[in-house]
């Protein structure tokens, strides 16, 4: 994900006051009428202008900052109080983060595949992904459009990985498939026109378990399946437009408008 106040070159925390002269010493600066000849000007005026629109906007801005901004420890008079509340912040977000991921391990035992049939006499090799891999055991047929401008950018936060299904709304059919890294973004292109919905699954530990004609992957660790509430409508009407989806496993936004993902059961993903 965008660091908004990196781009407006201010820190978090920042007043509303604050955060407009940023934008309007940048937008001078960066405006494309003042810089013709820089074909990088108009891509930097449109990201200070997307993070000037989230930023400015008190609920976007609140989304932003709780799911996507490091919490900044406060300034303090002393060095003292300075290290109490570092070491409370560290504290807090440790013990937050043990007590998600037991819940989290604990809730999916049962899911598990050492625990289904005789899965816990099979021998599950540990897969190394990378952004952009498309995962090998699940069979689909990829769509293209070569003359399409359509495009979608998928970042994901900084918890999990995930599997990504682009789902035809129309026939319910998987058109691309493919892994990212969390904390890391990818662009799916030469999207035909057309009506889409995303499958996601997130998780840690990528594993395969591969005999014969038998191949299964999967995470062993705080899996967890979702359906995107929201369709995208692509129609390549404008040229190098690109449509971009944050992912979070409970709220995600498209082109910075929030939306829910429904949880799914194992058998829905598969489809």
């Amino acid at each position: 994900m965008k660091n908004y106040y990196d781009i407006l070159e201010i820190k978090p925390g920042s007043t509303d006051e604050e955060i407009k002269k940023a934008y309007r010493r940048l937008a001078q600066i960066y405006h494309p009428d003042k810089n013709v000849e820089d074909p990088n000007s108009s891509w930097k005026f449109n990201e200070i202008s997307e993070a000037y629109k989230t930023l400015s906007d008190p609920s976007r801005k609140k989304f932003y900052d709780t799911n996507f901004v490091v919490p900044q420890i406060p300034a303090s008079k002393t060095q003292s109080r300075k290290f109490i509340i570092y070491a409370a912040a560290l504290i807090i977000i440790f013990a937050a983060y043990f007590i998600n991921r037991s819940f989290n391990s604990s809730s999916k035992k049962i899911q598990t595949p050492y625990q289904e049939n005789n899965w816990n006499s099979k021998i599950w090799k540990k897969i190394e992904m990378k952004t952009g891999d498309v995962p090998k055991c699940y069979k689909f047929s990829p769509t293209y459009s070569f003359r399409s401008e359509n495009k979608l950018q998928i970042s994901t936060g900084i918890v999990s990985d995930a599997v990504i299904k682009l789902i035809d709304s129309t026939t319910h059919l998987c058109i691309r498939y493919v892994y990212l890294k969390f904390g890391s973004s990818f662009v799916i292109s030469d999207l035909p026109n057309g009506n889409y919905y995303l499958k996601i699954y997130y998780g840690t530990d990528w594993r395969e378990f591969a005999n014969g004609a038998q191949c299964r992957q999967m995470f062993i660790l705080n899996g967890k399946y979702t359906k995107s509430s929201y369709v995208f409508m692509l129609s390549g009407e404008h040229k190098d437009q690109i449509t971009r989806v944050s992912l979070n496993p409970n709220l995600s936004m498209v082109n910075n408008e929030v939306y829910k993902e429904d949880t799914i059961g194992e058998d829905e993903w598969e489809k």
